[in-house]
């Protein structure tokens, strides 16, 4: 649980304060801005005090490519789980840390950046959690992750543990389901129906029974009972995101931004 960087950047909300502040004339004339969902459309409109016909909401294309499928070695009672995110407190490691603290048997990796005092101060929190519940032998910290190393990363390990209080988009969550890895995500993404199609569990965090019931449950799996939920990730991601419906819903925004400016 240690090696965190040292910092010397200032902390994010400052720099945010900077940004809004210097942009705060520019954004009042004829610019727009692009949501990656309805909700993150709601937080612009608000925090920048915009029209809300200047701001739109596209799908976030992705990059293209194969992902390779397989089912991971499973034994039974056995569970091997990621956290990949900043460890920042909306991405709830404490809540992730906490319901893996009820189950034995349960290893889980945490892998992420840590940006800022706030988060070096958060991850001090998590520290201590891990400490207070004896989980340094299964509970493990290893710092950064090259993007280009995700994919690999996540195929080894069994689950996805991503309880984030929000999120736009979930790039990991796709990302995981496109490999054929269940998630256990709260219900703030655009993902939430990754329950209805038995690739996973979405629910309200302010429960943390019903996560540590999807542990265990996972924890149960046999092989051959993983294997059939895994084939499920991986057709929900099909079902669930395509890149094409994205990339043409940027064209339709150009199209209402261009009627709006009256170029068509």
């Amino acid at each position: 649980v240690d090696g965190e960087p040292a910092l010397d950047r200032a902390d994010p909300a400052d720099r945010r304060v900077g940004y809004l502040f210097l942009t705060s004339f520019i954004w009042k004339k004829n610019v727009s801005f692009v949501a990656s969902s309805e909700k993150e459309k709601v937080e612009i409109v608000q925090s920048l005090k915009l029209n809300p016909a200047q701001c739109f909401v596209g799908a976030e294309p992705t990059l293209e490519k194969l992902y390779p499928f397989s089912v991971p070695e499973k034994e039974t009672n056995k569970l091997s789980v990621l956290f990949l995110a900043r460890l920042n407190p909306i991405k709830n490691l404490d809540f992730a840390i906490s319901c893996v603290s009820e189950c034995e048997d349960i290893q889980m990796d945490i892998f992420g950046p840590i940006n800022s005092q706030l988060e070096q101060n958060y991850w001090a929190e998590c520290v201590k959690l891990i400490k207070k519940n004896n989980l340094l032998r299964r509970v493990r910290y290893h710092g950064l992750i090259p993007n280009e190393k995700v994919s690999e990363l996540i195929s080894k390990h069994h689950l996805l543990f991503a309880p984030s209080a929000s999120e736009n988009f979930g790039h990991s969550i796709l990302e995981s389901l496109s490999i054929g890895r269940p998630v256990l995500i709260g219900d703030q993404t655009p993902w939430s129906e990754v329950q209805n199609m038995g690739a996973g569990y979405a629910m309200p965090l302010s429960d943390k029974k019903p996560f540590i019931d999807a542990l265990k449950f996972f924890q149960a799996c046999s092989k051959d009972e993983f294997g059939e939920i895994c084939e499920r990730a991986k057709a929900a991601s099909r079902l669930l995101y395509s890149n094409s419906d994205a990339i043409a819903s940027w064209h339709e925004i150009i199209k209402q931004k261009l009627a709006q400016e009256g170029s068509i």
